[in-house]
């Protein structure tokens, strides 16, 4: 009889279950089968079971090793011997659902000639088994990226193709189930069998992770992106293999009680496997959005599901703060502090919080019937000015939620009846108002605690809007960030409620956004500016949704408040000093060019570009041999061009140092007297020159940050070759390094100027007081508190490092101290560079 399929099973410490799993197998209907259990040294009653179902069955073989080497061992060996037209591989503690679950896959196979033919799984908990939602794999075969235990591989495609388990201790599955679709000719899926995946409690899975079951997950993890990068595979699908896998990864060393020297470790050895992986921007794009959108402490917000939800009802209630409208702030009570701060009001936002709390105490003791207050009686004891002035900054600053705002709008479109619902003290007129000036119309009602006198919070505004509208409460779905208020009161009302998780919330536990808040809980001076550019990067990032870029959000939330900062600075010093001009120094002082004009006021200096290269200052200076004369009249009927004389002339360039403009400028352009603006410089410039945004404590202080400034502001110029007729011609052959750059550019310079246009727009430029050292603490957040997948992307920029730009080193490689600190802990060299 020729075997059909040989059935593998590894073997380890499983007496409870292991019968379970054996039965399912020898009362198959298919009975061609080959049993295969290889023993791994189990210290139970393991092997005696083995022992048993062999003499009752002669298709099982059984092989015992007496030491224990790990199930991918136990499966290989079970390969080389395997007779099967097929091979399958299942786990001693889990089993088949159905008796016909290896004849269907085998028809299947055989009818199709596929390699690979799978089912689907489900998961069992404490003997509760839960179904799996399946995802289905499209027509490229590389998607697959499975469940390797439902599956049945033809035998020849895993020996002619040396296909084996990676002889490690996790990510052993993944990667083999991965190689096998890259070889497979076709992948057939069977929808209606199952294999059962028991989840134990003293399984991996539930224990602390061991450092070389860590070790053992980076190891797969480079071997699944060496699978990837040696074959010809989509953006999208190599995007799941580096993102699916590498959230699994970083979900077990933070969900687990595992030290801080695990993640450091994952940090730093991933960055390492990845700075040896060429990948494009669409790819790093594609990893950002999966990444993104997996990585939020398992909170996802699923727009489809919740749209399906609406499709069953016939009203839809919408909560208003954190829901629909967000405040550019990361607590409701930064309004107050705003406002103290923009009318020059002492205590203004702590007497405004205790007239609430006692208009609140008062009212709740004349009579509890009444539960909410009114603005207006908050101000009742106060100036009746900053009322109004309170209500005009509520109106201006207010943003719409655009993710919400497509539910909203898909509701209108269903014919759905609108609602909306706030426990709030502020007007409902006024409340309507910008409700539609944000986008959100055509609502039927608006319902609003302060003047109703019911809370959403004691669950009495529910009643009241059930009594309103006169419909059974199994009719409406609420939306809401509150848990209590929104989503356990509504349910005690019997509507049924959709969490909508704020956003700022899921923007702190997103793990990519450490550096922020770590800046605001620890060195933030002007709380309100810091509260104000983290919540706006909250916004941007939720707005954006899946259109998110990384490079764009890069120039949003660090290169932004930067290059506003850089500005402003620049627009105090003009006045102090009454400067009629600005030089903007290529190719650094492009960016803050950009933002200088997007924002200047009608009376700030007029500003120039201007070109002053290495290059120049090798030919034109140092009288290098190689430059021909053509080519230094050129640069030098360039210089006679540009007029840089006077002392209220400004100079703006990224550093004062051994490689910047300005020794060019002072002897070539004949500038003898001009103001020297710089972003940074080191200590031999400390005292000769302005010193913007960065504060130089040392030559080292400046290191970390003056690479990541430089990149940030950089213009998407080629270096420049020669100048003809007074205008630059670009080098024409660009290196793989100086091609990548570039192709960065639109993304970070449209996230910067993003970011300066909301702010802007919102606060106007007088508000932002994010000055020199603020500046400087908020970059050095960043730079020691990065998320792995910022070290990831920023290790794929390098940067020239000498003066012919011969020589590039990632960008990341400037935090030396990093890697120091790291290897302390670890206790060991971590060679970055080599592995």
């Amino acid at each position: 009889m020729e075997t059909k399929i040989s059935v593998i099973i590894p073997v380890y410490n499983t007496e409870e279950y292991l019968g379970n799993c054996l039965t399912s197998i020898c009362t198959q209907t298919l009975e061609d089968l080959e049993i295969i259990c290889i023993n791994d040294a189990s210290e139970d009653n393991s092997l005696n079971i083995l022992n048993d179902f062999a003499n009752k069955d002669k298709r099982i073989k059984v092989i015992n090793f007496r030491l224990n080497k790990g199930a991918a061992v136990a499966r290989n060996n079970g390969i080389k011997i395997a007779k099967g037209e097929f091979i399958s591989f299942i786990d001693s503690d889990d089993y088949l659902e159905t008796a016909d679950f290896y004849e269907k896959l085998y028809n299947k196979a055989i009818q199709t000639n596929a390699d690979i033919t799978k089912g689907l799984y489900k998961n069992s908990f404490d003997n509760t088994v839960y179904e799996n939602i399946n995802n289905k794999i499209k027509e490229n075969k590389n998607n697959f990226c499975s469940t390797y235990c439902s599956a049945i591989f033809r035998r020849s495609l895993l020996i002619n193709n040396n296909i084996t388990f990676p002889e490690i201790s996790d990510m052993e599955d993944p990667v083999f189930a991965f190689e096998a679709a890259l070889y497979a000719n076709k992948i057939e899926v069977v929808e209606d069998l199952y294999i059962v995946i028991t989840q134990r409690d003293n399984s991996l899975t539930k224990r602390q992770l061991r450092f070389q079951q860590l070790k053992d997950k980076i190891k797969g993890m480079e071997i699944l992106l060496h699978l990837a990068n040696s074959n010809s595979i989509t953006p999208e699908v190599y995007s799941y293999v580096l993102g699916y896998w590498f959230v699994t990864i970083i979900q077990d060393v933070l969900n687990k009680n595992n030290s801080r020297i695990f993640s450091e470790y994952l940090f730093c050895k991933m960055a390492g496997i990845f700075r040896n992986f060429k990948f494009n921007v669409d790819i790093n794009v594609t990893f950002y959005n999966f990444f993104n959108k997996n990585l939020s402490e398992f909170y996802y917000f699923d727009k489809e599901v919740l749209k399906k939800i609406i499709d069953t009802k016939d009203i839809i209630s919408f909560d208003i703060f954190d829901t629909l409208l967000l405040r550019p702030f990361l607590a409701p009570s930064d309004v107050f502090k705003y406002m103290e701060q923009q009318y020059n009001i002492p205590n203004f936002a702590l007497t405004r919080l205790v007239s609430e709390k006692k208009v609140r105490m008062v009212k709740a003791i004349r009579d509890r019937r009444i539960e909410d207050i009114t603005i207006d009686e908050i101000y009742s004891k106060l100036d009746k000015n900053l009322k109004d002035k309170e209500m005009e900054i509520e109106a201006q600053i207010l943003q719409c939620n655009e993710e919400i705002l497509e539910i909203y709008n898909y509701a209108l479109e269903q014919g759905k009846q609108i609602i909306i619902t706030s426990d709030m003290y502020l007007p409902t007129n006024f409340l309507a108002q910008v409700l539609n000036d944000k986008g959100f119309k055509n609502f039927s009602k608006l319902y609003v605690s302060g003047e109703i006198g019911k809370c959403k919070a004691t669950g009495n505004l529910y009643k009241f809007i059930i009594q309103d509208l006169n419909i059974s409460p199994d009719k409406i779905l609420h939306i809401g960030d509150n848990k209590i208020s929104d989503i356990e009161k509504a349910k005690e009302n019997s509507i049924e409620a959709f969490y909508y998780k704020n956003i700022f919330e899921r923007f702190k536990i997103s793990k990519i956004n450490n550096y922020a808040f770590e800046y605001f809980d620890n060195y933030a001076i002007d709380k309100i500016s810091s509260s104000s550019i983290i919540a706006l990067s909250a916004i941007n990032w939720i707005n954006q949704n899946d259109k998110s870029n990384y490079w764009k959000d890069l120039g949003y939330n660090i290169g932004g408040p930067l290059a506003l900062s850089v500005v402003t600075s620049i627009f105090t010093i003009a006045k102090q000093r009454n400067l009629s001009d600005i030089f903007f120094v290529a190719r650094d002082g492009y960016m803050i060019k950009l933002v200088y004009d997007l924002i200047k006021p009608e009376n700030a200096p007029k500003s120039h570009y201007i070109y002053a290269s290495r290059r120049m200052k090798n030919l034109c200076i140092n009288d290098n041999p190689i430059f021909s004369e053509i080519t230094k009249n050129n640069y030098q009927k360039y210089a006679a061009s540009i007029k840089l004389s006077g002392e209220n002339i400004g100079i703006v360039d990224t550093c004062a140092g051994n490689f910047s403009a300005q020794t060019l400028i002072e002897k070539f352009f004949s500038a003898k007297s001009f103001l020297g603006i710089y972003i940074a410089s080191t200590l031999n410039y400390k005292y000769n020159y302005i010193n913007l945004s960065i504060k130089p404590h040392s030559n080292k202080a400046i290191g970390f940050s003056w690479d990541l400034i430089e990149f940030l502001f950089t213009s998407n110029e080629a270096p420049v070759e020669d100048m003809k007729n007074e205008k630059p011609e670009y080098r024409k052959l660009l290196n793989d390094n100086d091609f990548f750059r570039l192709s960065l550019f639109p993304f970070i310079s449209e996230g910067i100027l993003n970011f300066v246009k909301d702010y802007t727009k919102i606060f106007g430029i007088q508000s932002f007081n994010f000055d020199a050292d603020q500046v400087f603490e908020y970059i050095k957040c960043f730079w020691q508190n990065m998320s792995f997948l910022d070290y990831y992307m920023l290790s794929q920029v390098k940067h020239p490092t000498d003066s012919a730009q011969q020589v590039y080193v990632s960008l990341t490689l400037a935090d030396e101290e990093r890697i120091k600190i790291l290897n302390k802990k670890v206790g060991k060299k971590l060679e970055l560079i080599q592995n």
